[in-house]
Parts: structure tokens; C-alpha cells; sequence
């Protein structure tokens, strides 16, 4: 459970600074292991307790323990990004392959962004639809409980007089609102803020 929780803290901006730093460093001259030492040392100034600097300091022990970046930054990244970093320490060219893994991260980003905006419109569209079925059935259920008894009525005559009972109850509001209230809880932050 805290690996998922160590995981969240080492979001996508947070990621993006990190290998920006590591590759700034590494770009400079300075040796793999100091520099992921002192790039941990920078980010725990600024966040001296909590999560990150908890991950931050799993990803140095294993690294310490021998293990490669990549396979130190393991679970904490997803495995688009792990990949780049393993490639760029089997080549060489370590910051590069830092840098195409922050852009990575940014590209999924984005797609996943224009996912959700290409499917809000069609996602209303369909809520509109019910909102329109919900209404007609509440509309028009008395006119036809008054020409045809309600208890005689089968298949859609009974549904239509089952969503009119619905929509004459207070869940006809509350439910919309807890599925608005539930997408918001469970979105990100950054995905409801563009960030």
C-alpha cells in the first residue's frame, strides 16, 4: 500500500523536475550516483517531509543496493518512462533519455487530456438524452394512467410508469450530483485543472 501512495507523490511535474535536474547534472560532468545524490538533496529542500521525499530517498537506497536507475526508479514510474531511462543507461546517453522521458510524460499527458475532451461532448450528449427520456416519461405517464389503469400495465407501459415514480423522488437530483461529486473526487487535480 505505501508503494502506491510513494508512487502519487512522484507525480508527472515532480518526475519532469527530477530527470531535468538528474540530466542538468549529469550533463555537467558530474558522476550518476552524486548526482542523483544531490538532485535528492535539492527536491527534499523543498519538500523536507511527506511522500516525496520518502520516494526520493527509496529510489537512493536501491540504487545504493546496486541496482540500475531505471530498476530503482521502477515501480514508482510508469513503464514508458522506466524504459527510456534503462535505454539511456545502456547507451550512454543518460540525460538525453531523462529529457525524452519528461517529454513522454508530458506527451501521455496530453493525450490522455484530449481523450477526456473528445469524449465530454458525446458523454453530455447521452446524459441529455436520459435527461429528455426522464422528462417525457414524467410528462406523460398521468395522461396515459388516465385513459389506460397503471396496474394493467406490461413491458415499456410499466417502465414508463416506473421512471415516472422515479422522477416524482428527491434521486432524480441527488443521483447527478453524486456521479458529478464521484468524477470529481476520483479525476486528479491536474487533469481537472489542465496542470
Amino acid at each position: 500500500m505505501k508503494q502506491f501512495f510513494l508512487k502519487l507523490a512522484f507525480g508527472r511535474k515532480w518526475r519532469r523536475e527530477f530527470y531535468e535536474l538528474l540530466a542538468d547534472r549529469v550533463d555537467n560532468g558530474i558522476v550518476l550516483r552524486e548526482a542523483l545524490e544531490r538532485v535528492t538533496a535539492r527536491l527534499v529542500e523543498h519538500s523536507p517531509h511527506g511522500l516525496r521525499t520518502e520516494a526520493l530517498q527509496y529510489i537512493l537506497a536501491r540504487f545504493d543496493s546496486g541496482q540500475r536507475l531505471g530498476d530503482a526508479l521502477g515501480d514508482l514510474i510508469p513503464e514508458n518512462e522506466r524504459m527510456l531511462v534503462l535505454a539511456g543507461e545502456n547507451s550512454g546517453r543518460i540525460s538525453a533519455n531523462m529529457r525524452m522521458a519528461a517529454n513522454a510524460s508530458d506527451a501521455v499527458a496530453e493525450i490522455r487530456s484530449k481523450i477526456v475532451k473528445g469524449m465530454s461532448i458525446p458523454v453530455a450528449m447521452v446524459g441529455m438524452i436520459y435527461g429528455f427520456l426522464f422528462w417525457m416519461g414524467a410528462s406523460f405517464e398521468p395522461q396515459i394512467a388516465a385513459s389506460i389503469p397503471s396496474k394493467n400495465w406490461t413491458g415499456p407501459a410499466a417502465q414508463l410508469k416506473s421512471l415516472a415514480a422515479f422522477c416524482a423522488t428527491p434521486w432524480v437530483v441527488v443521483i447527478p450530483l453524486a456521479g458529478v461529486l464521484l468524477v470529481t473526487l476520483l479525476t486528479p487535480a491536474p487533469a481537472r485543472t489542465g496542470g
